[in-house]
């Protein structure tokens, strides 16, 4: 790959990806138990879309659209059907011409997938059936996810195998994870953070977690007639790129001052996935003296935002703050 911009955290991407494809590889042969294979294939396609994003970020359009593609084909190879066809959705929105086919027929494969086609008999089809169940209502707690089995699939299911098979899509970066352990329920949602494009998701609620970066409220300029909330706005980052906003209720904000100082505080927050231009839409309005470009991520794109319901820090996972319409999504 003679025009990528060597660095190290390439370089280790790239080894880490051929590393998990091969070890996939050899787990060829094992039919009988797909969740060794398809672990290094889930590894190896979210470090395939990390590296994907940030060939993006320098310049390196149709190297990002080979490991996008990759990805695509190995998390459709494990059944991860969201994280393909957000892979396949980036592919058109980029437009690189020899891969536009290439994400059509992928987005037809999985658009005509259907529930019956997972085979809930082994134990990586049951992984799968929870994947499937938790993007389907965007999130769920272990009781709610036993009940949907059910009605779903008609299979009872422990509380304990759904935990346990949560706990594996944690670790292949397919869901994230609120609550647990020592007998509290896991509240299980959709991780829409590690997608290679959210665009199929604005206006759902999903949790999201990172690091504070900083506060750019100060950036932005009230339009009044169309302020439909009160806000405080952050960059979070760490296990988030690109990077995204997150809009805080003032009173969770005021509340825990000492944390929002913190730099870089790990922190959880359940909330809306909003485009960039909703902040406008609700009275935030880039000021003139700011940078648009701060705040682009390729061509026309903005930074994602989250419109926060609930707080949570994210190293005890405490709940620092819950709004009063928390229950609304």
């Amino acid at each position: 790959m003679p025009r990528i911009v060597a660095n190290d955290q390439i370089r280790k991407l790239i080894k880490s990806i051929s590393s998990n494809l091969i070890r996939a590889q050899k787990e060829e042969s094992n039919r009988t138990d797909r969740t060794i294979r398809n672990n290094y294939l889930d590894k190896a396609s979210a470090d395939s879309v990390y590296l994907a994003k940030i060939l993006l970020e320098i310049g390196e359009l149709e190297e990002s659209s080979k490991y996008f593609l990759s990805a695509a084909y190995s998390y459709e190879k494990v059944g991860a059907c969201n994280q393909s066809m957000a892979c396949y959705d980036k592919l058109l929105e980029l437009g690189v011409d020899e891969f536009i086919d290439k994400a059509k027929d992928g987005l037809n494969r999985l658009t005509s997938f259907k529930r019956d086609e997972i085979d809930i008999t082994s134990k990586e089809g049951k992984i799968n059936a929870l994947d499937f169940l938790i993007w389907k209502y965007y999130g769920a707690t272990t009781t709610k996810a036993k009940v949907y089995f059910s009605e779903e699939f008609d299979l009872e299911i422990s509380t304990a195998s759904i935990r346990s098979y949560a706990h594996e899509l944690n670790e292949r970066k397919r869901v994230i994870i609120w609550g647990g352990p020592q007998g509290r329920e896991y509240h299980i949602y959709p991780n829409m953070a590690d997608l290679a494009t959210r665009t199929r998701h604005y206006g759902k609620s999903s949790l999201f977690e990172g690091s504070i970066e900083s506060r750019i409220t100060e950036e932005f300029n009230i339009n009044f007639n169309r302020l439909s909330y009160n806000k405080e706005l952050f960059i979070i980052n760490k296990f988030i790129k690109p990077k995204m906003i997150m809009a805080v209720n003032v009173e969770g904000f005021v509340r825990n001052l000492n944390k929002f100082n913190e730099n870089g505080f790990l922190i959880k927050a359940k909330g809306v996935l909003r485009r960039f231009a909703d902040l406008q839409s609700s009275g935030y309005e880039l000021s003139s003296d700011v940078q648009a470009n701060d705040y682009k991520i390729h061509t026309n794109d903005k930074l994602d935002v989250i419109d926060s319901k609930i707080l949570l820090d994210g190293l005890t996972g405490e709940v620092i703050y819950e709004s009063a319409t928390a229950g609304d999504n």
